[in-house]
């Protein structure tokens, strides 16, 4: 579960708008099947974190999961992580309504990453 990436002239990391975020999160992960059903952005306050996107998906088989993608924006490179929950990701800005349209969590991970929510 590496890093992602390709050119970006876009923005800089800490200009990126929800807009542009939003955009990109449609862009990248709302295909082959799957949809955004709920999207959060979380800007960060300086260079040295990443903006977070918290993406409630619905999987081509009818089912609800939580994603949490990171995003640098680097040198005109537009860089990216994603990560389910069930890996437990160290990031907890999510709106804790999201996990209302989530099924019971699937590991100790996910079920720990919820409760420090």
């Amino acid at each position: 579960m590496g890093w992602t990436s390709h050119q970006y002239k876009e923005e800089t990391h800490l200009e990126w708008t929800t807009e542009l975020a939003k955009e990109f999160a449609f862009e990248k992960f709302h295909k082959d099947g799957y949809e955004i059903v709920k999207f959060w952005f979380h800007k960060p306050i300086c260079f040295k974190k990443h903006n977070e996107l918290y993406l409630v998906m619905n999987h081509p088989d009818n089912y609800h999961f939580l994603m949490v993608v990171l995003v640098d924006i680097i040198d005109e490179e537009i860089l990216w992580k994603e990560m389910p929950i069930s890996v437990g990701p160290c990031y907890y800005n999510c709106p804790k309504h999201f996990l209302n349209t989530l099924p019971e969590p699937y590991n100790d991970f996910e079920r720990n990453w919820r409760n420090q929510l």
